[in-house]
């Protein structure tokens, strides 16, 4: 009997590799995606039961390149080296660097900044990009879990926020996740369900028949809900301090001009993102989280800051010169860098300070 449903199951894979029957039926994980977000789209990023969607290890098309785990950045060693003093930035397509080459990219020229400046430290700063395009706070809390924490970081930036309160599905990330499932079976599923053609027709099919991929009756929620964004938050600094790392904050730059503002749905948006930066602006007082505003990319100011942006949230080059050179300062000030041996002197000036 054993042999036999082998059998069966090894002819069921042959035949649906032979017909190429995923092309056409295995849309279940990318039907959420275009619903939910479409960055799996995106050539270099895979589904992943554990976040969703990551980045493919050792891609390279472009100046899109990624390392040997996935991420957007050249190798680091998972053993931290005695010297090093790491930080882990996690983030959406802002800190993945859209629309930018690597070293355009903030941590990129944080890193290049605290080791031509901070020389005087024993230490080798390390900055990693752990920037995942269309990520939300719960993928960062769960990519910091399960990929992040191995590279031991010191301080851990999380850049996020925008995608939270995007509202285009009827499931939120956590439905979709199912994040109450073990650990272990996802794990599995990655390593082996997913590398089969018949078990995803069959997932196919039993979506369909369970009617999960429709569209809840046009009932749409927002990929994360503001409780869960706090909690995430909460979690994430948990997370962080269990494993002997601080956990810093960002306060997404947005850049909604009135003219970027064309209809009822985006000026509703608006109103919602706002109503989550007060969540991230409480969560990280109520639990003494640093979090960083850059007072040149406020709201107030976008009369006039609109170089510093490439469209209503991406950073342009400057904007991403600018986050550099405030996070550097924030980081000083905040006392999280490891102090210098000796006086510093001066160091070349960022572009932006001008």
């Amino acid at each position: 009997m054993p042999a036999g449903i082998a059998v069966f199951f090894c002819l069921a894979e042959i035949l649906c590799r032979l017909f190429n029957l995923t092309n056409v039926l295995d849309a279940d994980f990318k039907f959420f995606i275009r619903n939910v977000d479409n960055d799996l789209r995106a050539p270099y990023n895979q589904e992943d039961a554990l976040l969703m969607w990551r980045m493919k290890p050792n891609y390279k098309e472009g100046f899109i390149q990624t390392n040997t785990m996935g991420l957007r950045d050249t190798d680091y060693a998972l053993r931290k080296p005695p010297a090093a003093f790491r930080i882990l930035c996690l983030g959406d397509s802002s800190t993945f660097g859209m629309n930018r080459l690597l070293s355009e990219t903030y941590h990129a020229i944080l890193e290049k900044r605290l080791n031509q400046d901070d020389a005087a430290t024993p230490h080798r700063f390390e900055v990693i990009n752990g920037g995942v395009t269309g990520y939300t706070s719960l993928q960062c809390l769960l990519f910091y879990e399960h990929i992040g924490a191995r590279y031991a970081p010191d301080l851990v930036v999380c850049y996020v926020g925008v995608n939270d309160a995007k509202q285009a599905f009827h499931l939120s990330d956590k439905d979709i996740l199912q994040t109450n499932m073990p650990v272990a079976v996802r794990v599995f599923t990655n390593r082996v369900l997913l590398k089969s053609s018949f078990y995803r027709v069959l997932r196919k099919l039993l979506l369909r028949a369970t009617r999960r991929n429709i569209g809840g009756n046009g009932h749409k929620v927002p990929r994360v809900s503001r409780e869960d964004f706090r909690a995430n938050i909460v979690e994430l600094q948990a997370a962080c301090r269990k494993r002997g790392a601080a956990l810093v904050l960002i306060r997404p730059p947005v850049h909604f001009r009135e003219r970027r503002v064309r209809n009822e749905e985006q000026a509703e948006f608006v109103a919602r993102y706002e109503s989550y930066e007060d969540v991230l602006v409480e969560t990280a007082a109520a639990h003494a989280i640093p979090l960083l505003a850059i007072p040149e990319m406020a709201r107030e100011h976008e009369a006039t800051n609109e170089s510093l942006f490439d469209d209503s949230t991406h950073p342009s080059t400057t904007g991403h010169q600018l986050i550099a050179k405030r996070l550097r300062r924030f980081l000083t000030e905040k006392s999280l860098l490891p102090q210098r041996s000796k006086p510093q002197l001066p160091g070349k000036p960022f572009p932006t300070d001008r």
